[in-house]
């Protein structure tokens, strides 16, 4: 509630206070009523009591509520008891809450030296949804000759939020019109599997032996028992034969796939099943699982000697420059034949284990990127820098959280309304060291995004859905300047069905001659 007054008034709200001395809290600092420390604020012509029902046609349009005690997520105030407005003194920034008819709150707001600006809230537990809006203007406007209405209006996806401000609608409640420009706010928790599952598994494995890296370890805990090294050797041939068995698919026909308007998840998953690895890839797919760096050793060293006897079905991508791709290059590079003796193993560490992994989920986050802005795969790593891990770790969390946007995006918009905000992504650069958030944090990781688009390029036709807040904005200058809020506040109920509170919010500018003289101690 704190914020939506200062979204909707500007003003400054310090807390909420009741008749027990507990109030709610603004910025998790929180507010209790002080005698003492409030403001007599004498001076205004009208008594305390008029002040606080200020609106004269507050007295016409205004029956008694009833009550259903539905809980509202913008201020609850269930068991809690009002204050007497005859008795307590009232200090600016603070909401008092007066009266249980209607969930009334008063404040008082400073303005000038001589002025200060009344807030009136009124909860409405069982408003009239089928009045017009001209009827619902006409009861909250009768004493200004002329005033301006604007709506706004909130609806709630999966992990996003579409907020669209609007001068035309057709009805209460009623969705904004297709070319009416909004914008929609994403959130993605990067360590949920909900959006890359298959990455995400990958990465929390790399976690794992990169702690052990980093802490000097020779072995580390494994979730899944590795295979043996005599296990490994026999399924040599099954492990490199895959490669035969994915299609190799060019870049063209994968953007015949992705040229509709509309992008799903499932197809975007579907680029990463048919991508076509390659044997160092293939390889960290067997042995990820490993829980130490002498079985590590063992394995890339059969891998080795099985490659170069059968270098039919060896291929390294062009990007790969791990130590693994490297050293087969330099092997092939010779020619003919290559003896090499058992008994002095190529020195694999656990950093050629990491790099293995990286340079995977690397190019898997390339695959899903590159159908939607191809020069991002045109992009070559910092030859200075590519040997270092840590470079290695900052370009994969550059690349999975523009992933994981695309996954969400294609979840909420057209092709056409992201492509533009996933390339601003992409050549924003992190933060320094923003990729250890990735590796240090057990709790939700939020990334957010927020974009303008028109209604007509959301996926979910908002005509069909309830918005969780539906806002009608009235603003007047004369005969006082007034503004009011009458925000519908969706609350619990069964799919499709119209269940809302009304927060009568009205912000009064009143005359106050002796606010500037200090109360006398």
């Amino acid at each position: 509630m704190i914020d939506l007054i200062h979204c909707q008034f500007g003003l400054r709200c310090l807390g909420f206070v009741w008749s027990d001395g507990e109030s709610l809290p603004s910025a998790n600092i929180f507010h209790s009523h002080e005698t003492s420390a409030a403001h007599n604020l004498s001076g205004n012509p009208l008594e305390i009591p008029e002040i606080v029902n200020l609106s004269l046609e507050s007295k016409l349009i205004h029956e008694t509520t009833r009550r259903d005690k539905e809980t509202s997520k913008l201020l609850d105030l269930t068991g809690k008891r009002p204050v007497s407005c005859s008795q307590i003194d009232f200090k600016d920034g603070m909401l008092y809450y007066l009266c249980d008819e209607g969930s009334k709150l008063f404040g008082v707001f400073p303005l000038t030296k001589t002025s200060k600006r009344i807030l009136r809230i009124n909860i409405v537990t069982d408003p009239d949804l089928s009045l017009s809006l001209t009827d619902v203007q006409r009861r909250h406007t009768l004493l200004y000759p002329e005033f301006r209405c604007r709506y706004e209006a909130v609806y709630q996806f999966t992990c996003a939020t579409f907020t669209a401000q609007f001068d035309k609608c057709e009805s209460l409640i009623g969705p904004p019109l297709s070319f009416v420009v909004g914008s929609l706010s994403t959130e993605v928790d990067l360590l949920s599997g909900s959006c890359l599952p298959s990455i995400l598994d990958d990465l929390k494995v790399l976690k794992t032996i990169y702690e052990a890296h980093e802490l000097g370890l020779s072995s580390w805990n494994s979730n899944q028992s590795s295979l043996t090294i005599e296990e490994f050797q026999t399924n040599l041939p099954n492990i490199f034969i895959l490669f035969y068995l994915v299609p190799n698919k060019t870049i063209d026909q994968v953007k015949q796939n992705t040229t509709f308007d509309a992008v799903s998840c499932t197809s975007m998953r579907g680029l990463l099943a048919n991508r076509r690895p390659d044997s160092t890839e293939l390889l960290w797919d067997t042995v990820k699982r490993v829980s130490s760096g002498h079985a590590f050793r063992s394995f890339v060293n059969s891998a080795i000697a099985y490659l170069l006897d059968h270098r039919e079905v060896l291929e390294l991508h062009r990007r790969n420059d791990t130590q693994l791709a490297i050293k087969l290059r330099s092997l092939l590079s010779r020619g003919g034949p290559v003896n090499i003796d058992s008994g002095v193993p190529f020195p694999f560490g656990i950093e050629s284990l990491l790099e293995l992994g990286l340079n995977k989920l690397t190019n898997d986050c390339l695959c899903l990127l590159e159908p939607f802005v191809p020069e991002v795969a045109l992009s070559s790593p910092d030859p200075d820098k590519s040997w270092s891990l840590e470079y290695r770790w900052a370009c994969l969390y550059h690349l999975y959280k523009a992933s994981c946007f695309l996954a969400s995006f294609t979840s909420h918009c057209s092709k056409q309304a992201f492509v533009s905000e996933l390339q601003k992504i992409l050549n924003k650069p992190d933060e320094k060291n923003e990729w250890r958030s990735l590796l240090c944090s057990d709790t939700p990781l939020i990334v957010r995004h927020q974009f303008e688009l028109p209604v007509s390029e959301l996926l979910v036709p908002i005509s069909g859905i309830l918005p969780s807040l539906w806002i009608m904005q009235l603003d007047a200058d004369q005969p006082v300047r007034t503004s009011v809020r009458l925000v519908y506040e969706q609350i619990s109920g069964g799919v499709g069905e119209k269940k809302y509170i009304c927060h009568e919010m009205k912000l009064v500018d009143t005359y106050w001659p002796s606010a500037a003289t200090s109360p006398l101690s």
